[in-house]
């Protein structure tokens, strides 16, 4: 959006890479959402399945109750190809025409491997400081303003926020989501048809849920047979529990934090979850479970903050 309305923008990216995987995140956007890319995407072809709102299902899979609200339905790794070819033009498989941008246009640089350490305000600017993590030497970056967006273990945070508030772990919401995506091919007729009104169908149990829906497949595909099924399945479990410590161990035996990256999980924790799901949910969401080939496990987590800007809102 400030690229469009001429500004000049440049993001440091602590990558040193473009190509992203999406960790099975499939994703919503609602009429905010959907407005905001309107107006500004440049790439003419579909991104998302309109849904019309929420299922939820009994345990024979027939509906419970619906909820209307519309949204639209696609993936992060969509998302991301085609904010890219907006910002700064890059191709993919998800869009591979370079976009002509409007003379309007500011600049945008799209800089790998930076990794900012500080923010500070001098001369009526803000100036960045940072790490270069190809050369391995460091630079500045002076700025009207700057927008921070490096996750809960932000450094840039970490200057800004008091010490007391920094200095805070995130909090666990006792909660750990298991997600995957599936591809359409190898799942069952009932089941696609379960799940062809593009509503986001939802199951629940016993101190957890599970939700579900189609996403793009590949290359951002919309056509049937080629798209992928997304699930997120939030699960109750608190740090005491044995459980909580074993599903975040990896086949190596490392104990993870937050997140069990994909292909590092023991296959008994990955049993013992395909067993629970053959037993508790309906049975499109069970076989979902039960396709998926490369699980992984994150804790959920927030942090919260007594304010929104800094340095006199640069």
């Amino acid at each position: 959006m400030l690229k469009r309305h001429g500004h000049n923008v440049r993001l440091l990216e602590q990558n040193t890479s473009s190509i992203r995987t999406d960790h099975g995140a499939g994703m919503g956007t609602g009429p905010l959402g959907h407005d905001f890319l309107k107006a500004y995407d440049l790439v003419p072809t579909p991104y998302s399945f309109a849904s019309p709102g929420f299922q939820f299902l009994h345990k024979q899979a027939n509906i419970k109750r619906e909820i209307n609200t519309p949204l639209n339905l696609t993936s992060w790794n969509v998302l991301y190809y085609r904010l890219r070819a907006n910002f700064d033009g890059l191709t993919s498989d998800y869009w591979p025409e370079p976009i002509e941008f409007p003379d309007s246009d500011g600049q945008a640089i799209y800089d790998l491997g930076r990794r900012a350490t500080n923010i500070l305000e001098t001369d009526q600017l803000a100036t960045v400081e940072y790490d270069d993590l190809q050369s391995e030497g460091s630079g500045t970056i002076h700025a009207d303003l700057v927008i921070v967006a490096g996750g809960q273990h932000s450094t840039i945070r970490s200057k800004l926020l008091p010490p007391h508030q920094h200095q805070q772990a995130s909090q666990y919401s006792s909660y750990v989501v298991w997600r995957d995506t599936v591809p359409e091919s190898s799942i069952s007729e009932l089941t696609r048809n379960l799940f062809s009104t593009h509503r986001f169908l939802v199951y629940q149990m016993q101190n957890a849920y599970i939700g579900g829906y189609i996403i793009p497949g590949p290359a951002g595909s919309l056509t049937p047979g080629s798209r992928s099924f997304n699930y997120i399945w939030y699960s109750a479990l608190p740090t005491s529990s044995p459980t909580f410590k074993s599903i975040l161990t990896d086949t190596s035996g490392h104990t993870h934090r937050n997140t069990l990256p994909m292909g590092a999980m023991r296959p008994e924790i990955w049993s013992a979850q395909v067993a629970y799901a053959e037993k508790h949910m309906c049975a499109p969401f069970a076989e979902l479970v039960s396709r998926t080939t490369l699980p992984f496990v994150s804790t959920v987590r927030s942090r919260s903050a007594s304010h929104a800007t800094a340095l006199g809102g640069k």
